[in-house]
């Protein structure tokens, strides 16, 4: 059933059940745990328990969000893959998977994004000039979302008609970064769910200098696919 669209911030359910966030500006403060001396003595070597790394805190009226990393370790040679996750009582189970390319969060390359089990495609265009020509683009229940990076690394949003949710980093007493969020809008769970689970995904390729870097290998691209005969 596709989500009505709230049309106030007052706490109210809607087709699916979420609840609008009432308060405008949030925190997630991070947090990382360790698989205890227990579990890892009692795991085998082809399952060893991972290291969950995240953030949480309260969002207004949705109560307690938390979007958490976890590795899902290759037993095949392959690439490492991990999950980027977005739990809470009151926003869908947001998923995003995909492969540790340059460190230990999922790269937007190849990655899958799943909202409440169900795959949500989504598109961008990483050598667009224009900060809108990068962004990330999906839809899910009628609605048109795109999220960008800021400029000059201070932070990241996510828009659809009529509300945005827009996600500033800070380092924390533990030295771990966190998020501050602000939503502007009938914000509801779906939009702040959407939103931060990319707090623990590597987005670089939605940046200037991925764009920049990526170019030459896109020109030979187009130019190895225009020299091929018809057919081959």
């Amino acid at each position: 059933m596709m989500a009505s669209l709230l049309t106030t911030t007052g706490c109210c359910p809607d087709a699916k059940g979420y609840i609008a966030a009432m308060e405008s500006v949030f925190t997630l403060d991070p947090y990382v745990v360790q698989p205890t001396r227990a579990e890892l003595k009692a795991a085998s070597p082809r399952n060893v328990p991972p290291t969950r790394t995240g953030c949480r805190g309260i969002v207004g009226t949705l109560g307690e969000v938390t979007v958490e990393r976890v590795g899902l370790r290759s037993h095949d040679g392959g690439a490492q893959r991990t999950r980027a996750e977005v739990r809470g009582a009151e926003v869908p189970a947001v998923v995003l998977t995909g492969r540790a390319v340059w460190g230990e969060e999922p790269s937007l390359d190849g990655a899958e994004l799943t909202v409440d089990g169900g795959s949500v495609p989504w598109k961008m265009n990483v050598l667009g000039v224009r900060k809108a020509d990068r962004a990330l683009r999906f839809a899910y229940q009628g609605r048109a979302y795109a999220y960008t990076l800021l400029p000059k690394a201070k932070g990241a949003q996510l828009c659809r008609d009529g509300v945005c949710v827009l996600l500033e980093p800070f380092k924390a007493k533990n030295g771990m970064r966190g998020t501050r969020g602000t939503m502007s809008g009938p914000t509801d769970g779906v939009d702040v769910a959407l939103g931060v689970v990319f707090e623990q995904v590597d987005t670089r390729l939605l940046s200037p200098k991925a764009a920049t870097a990526l170019a030459p290998y896109h020109l030979l691209d187009r130019f190895a696919r225009a020299s091929r005969a018809p057919g081959q």
